[in-house]
């Protein structure tokens, strides 16, 4: 978390110059831009690769695995009927019992 100095003037007052100029902050937070490699460094690899193989080969290669898998649970149909279920049970006791009380007032 950074700190930032501020001073709250009064309504009409005017900063003073030096407060509006900007000044030179001691950022110890920010990270140090990584070296550059040498004049006889190595090609790039894939992050984590165990083997020193070059990016830019210019071959194809094959993948292995399969994605993640996305959208909805197999049980989604069933707690849409309940909740619906829920909803229309809920909507026919209010209904129920407005009717009620409206027969008991006359």
């Amino acid at each position: 978390m950074k700190g930032y100095t501020f001073k709250v003037l009064p309504v009409g007052s005017k900063p003073n110059n030096d407060a509006a100029k900007p000044q030179p902050v001691d950022d110890k937070d920010r990270p140090k831009p990584a070296a550059k490699p040498s004049s006889g460094g190595s090609t790039p690899t894939a992050q984590g690769a165990a083997a020193t193989t070059p990016l830019n080969t210019g071959t194809a290669t094959s993948t292995t695995g399969a994605l993640a898998s996305t959208g909805s649970s197999s049980a989604m149909p069933q707690l849409a009927l309940a909740g619906g279920a829920a909803v229309v049970l809920g909507a026919g006791a209010v209904f129920v019992t407005r009717r009620r009380k409206a027969a008991d007032r006359t």
